[in-house]
């Protein structure tokens, strides 16, 4: 699904709305996301989780970027805490640093179904599937990488740095 026209406004592919982030195939920063003339709709931007920090002392410890994805004023970091990847090496991490994930619409959509009925009983069974697609699965964001506050955890962030 490509977009086609948009009104006139000036900008480049006449953009409406969108991201800055760091582009790794062209070394730089671009638009990325909301509508464009040739774009598609439905595009997701992520940070790149690449570890959690094991203990407080090692989160506080750490010479890493300064976290701007971190709600709380002072930015301290804590054991279990998310470590993001500074996509764009210029210290800081923000929404310049979001990659590209997937697109939200599928491929392929399909599906089969029957129906049997045998001496008053009836069977009705339906199967459908989606290819190509990339599924945004909030709760498991929100309770594996801690995005805010203090919340509980799944038994996949045990363990892991």
């Amino acid at each position: 699904n490509k977009i086609l026209k948009l009104p006139d406004n000036g900008v480049e592919n006449n953009r409406i709305g969108g991201e800055y982030i760091w582009d790794a195939k062209l070394g730089k920063h671009t638009w990325q996301g909301g509508l464009q003339e040739g774009g598609r709709i439905g595009d997701l931007f992520a940070y790149k989780m690449i570890g959690v920090y094991s203990t407080d002392e090692e989160a506080q410890n750490a010479n890493e970027p300064i976290d701007n994805v971190i709600t709380v004023p002072d930015k301290t970091k804590y054991g279990g805490d998310a470590k993001w990847q500074d996509t764009d090496g210029n210290g800081v991490i923000d929404s310049k640093d979001r990659v590209y994930v997937g697109n939200i619409y599928p491929d392929w959509t399909g599906g089969i179904n029957t129906s049997l009925s045998y001496k008053g009983f009836d069977l009705y069974c339906r199967l459908d599937f989606t290819l190509g697609h990339t599924i945004y699965n909030f709760a498991k964001g929100f309770l594996d990488y801690n995005w805010q506050g203090d919340n509980n955890m799944t038994k996949d962030v045990v363990n892991r740095s």
